[in-house]
């Protein structure tokens, strides 16, 4: 009866769902285990008894069961390079959460992110985050020093270069790269153009507004859906803006341009039909939805945050390289360089004014007032036209966005990577090779004279994997490495490069996906659940295979020794 009561929780916490009701005998496991009951009838005494259904011992049960998953997880990290992903959030109960990943890269080289835990934070200076972050590796076993790359937001107490947790990494380990997350790069390259731009800015505001106005009412999301259904049914629904991701909002932009004359009609509605506080909304937006620089403006943020969203997903996978990260960057450079033109500006403002006739008002020239001399009024820069004064919003954007990536993506740290990486090609290729002060001066786990040896019969391996005639790459060579079964332990410090070179990291996109799964474990009806237990179920949700093969068995007799010491102690006492 133990191993089906284990057996129940494994259910229960793999697919995040709660344990505990109101009341006890309401409660998930109490329902669950009485449905098992009628395959197993001796289940029924089990219930009656109550001896193990208490809060206390379901919570050591998980607690076991967690401990057992985070073993298995540890257990190929503990002898390898290792890169710390780190992020915090606050709860709903207003805790601040501290998530740690750690990423590795196994024999194959697949890179692996896997979820450690979730730890309160007393407060989140530089200092409180470093002593939990070095807690955490103590606990788990992991030292400190095999540590190879480091990957955090860009708050002051994080990636600091004097005294944030990157900098304290770096004094205690040099060879902890630091890097700061692309993702969170490509969200201040974003976030800095709306705030540079008006026109930008205004687009999304008119955006979230309108979301705002018709969400939060039934009443006019039912009238809106009946007027799309009835002037636009084949256009997608409006959506909002996410609060906290600025490159997933090409959708919610795309909606409102979709539904431009649906909204135009909506809002003239309300704002006839109601004289309080939303109509006059409405009324405001739909007088700066007659406008054109309204459309021109939703038309180009779209132009702006389509390609970058798509940029931001290559991001946040887990198997991007450094190398394919700084690719992806420059390919969206080269498009937004390419928008930059005449050509491009004259096409783009063709298409606007042309969807936009029955839709705004015809483009025109905003009044211009005319600063005084002693301010330089006499050399003031007056547009000749509707055209030239939207061309100059158009390149501004398109210039304050590619300076930015520029700016933002070139850290100082990718210095070491770059030259890993053309060591291994140049390598590869067959060329002479020496190796790089910023390799050898950085990791002492090496022996440079058989890397020096074994770099030079790489070509050869590369040669009997028959992926000579690709382009070679990082990817490449470690592909040759998988084709060639004997490589590995013939170039073992080869091996080792590439396997530190896949570990730096690019993101902490799985440390903020660890934040949805907080989200879904703790709502507001399971604020109150302890930080032991929330911990112990992320880790069995988010280690849903792994918890799959644990042996409950060995759960159960690792429970039953436990209750065994409890009551010899008690028997002393």
């Amino acid at each position: 009866m133990l191993l089906k009561q284990l057996s129940s929780l494994r259910f229960l916490a793999g697919q995040g769902i709660p344990i505990d009701g109101n009341e006890p005998e309401n409660s998930n496991l109490y329902k669950l285990m009485q449905l098992r009951s009628e395959d197993c009838p001796s289940i029924s005494r089990w219930l009656s008894d109550k001896n193990y259904m208490s809060h206390d011992i379901v919570n050591e049960m998980i607690h076991l069961i967690s401990l057992d998953v985070l073993r298995k997880v540890l257990s190929p990290i503990r002898d390898g390079h290792y890169a710390i992903l780190a992020d915090e959030s606050r709860d709903i109960s207003n805790k601040e959460q501290l998530v740690t990943v750690l990423r590795w890269v196994d024999d194959a080289y697949t890179v692996r992110e896997d979820f450690i835990g979730l730890f309160d934070l007393p407060k989140t200076d530089a200092q409180t985050i470093f002593n939990v972050l070095n807690d955490i590796l103590t606990r788990c076993n992991v030292s400190p020093g095999l540590c190879r790359g480091q990957a955090y937001d860009g708050a002051a107490n994080m990636a600091g270069h004097l005294r944030g947790v990157s900098a304290r990494f770096k004094q205690q380990n040099p060879a902890a790269i630091f890097v700061h997350c692309l993702a969170h790069c490509l969200n201040l390259c974003l976030q800095d153009a709306a705030k540079k731009c008006k026109i930008i800015r205004d687009a999304l505001d008119i955006v979230h507004d309108v979301a705002q106005l018709i969400k939060q009412s039934p009443k006019r999301n039912n009238a809106f859906q009946s007027l799309k259904a009835e002037l636009k049914p084949e256009t997608q629904n409006l959506r909002t803006l996410c609060p906290t991701r600025w490159t997933v909002r090409s959708r919610a932009l795309k909606s409102v341009i979709d539904n431009y004359s649906v909204l135009t009609t909506a809002m003239e509605e309300f704002s006839e039909e109601s004289h309080d506080e939303p109509g006059r909304k409405a009324a405001g937006i739909l007088a700066v939805l007659e406008k054109f620089s309204t459309y021109f403006g939703l038309r180009l943020a779209h132009l702006i945050f389509s390609p970058t969203e798509q940029l931001s997903k290559t991001l946040q996978n887990s198997n991007i390289m450094l190398q394919d990260a700084q690719s992806a960057v420059t390919v969206t450079r080269a498009f937004i360089q390419r928008q930059r033109s005449d050509k491009e500006f004259d096409s783009f403002f063709k298409s606007v004014s042309e969807e936009s006739t029955d839709l705004t008002e015809r483009p025109q020239l905003p009044r211009q007032p005319r600063l005084p001399k002693k301010f330089g009024g006499d050399t003031q820069h007056l547009f000749d036209g509707a055209s030239q004064y939207f061309r100059k919003q158009y390149f501004e954007v398109l210039d304050i966005i590619d300076n930015e990536l520029d700016r933002r993506f070139d850290q100082r740290d990718f210095g070491v990577v770059v030259d890993i990486e053309r060591l291994l090609v140049t390598a590869g290729n067959g060329d002479e090779v020496t190796l790089p002060s910023s390799i050898t001066s950085l990791y002492k786990d090496f022996d440079f004279d058989q890397l020096s040896a074994q770099l030079r019969m790489l070509p050869d391996t590369i040669k009997t994997s028959a992926l000579q005639n690709d382009k070679l790459s990082v990817r490449v060579i470690s592909n040759a490495m998988n084709a060639v079964p004997v490589a590995k332990d013939l170039l073992p410090e080869v091996h080792k490069l590439l396997k530190l070179f896949f570990t730096i990291p690019v993101s902490t996109a799985s440390a903020e996906r660890s934040f949805s799964t907080l989200r879904r474990l703790k709502s507001y009806l399971r604020s109150t659940m302890t930080q032991k237990r929330l911990n112990d179920l992320m880790n069995c949700h988010i280690h849903r295979d792994i918890l799959e093969d644990i042996d409950m068995t060995a759960i159960a007799k690792e429970f039953v020794q436990a209750n065994d010491r409890r009551r010899q102690a008690f028997g002393k006492f």
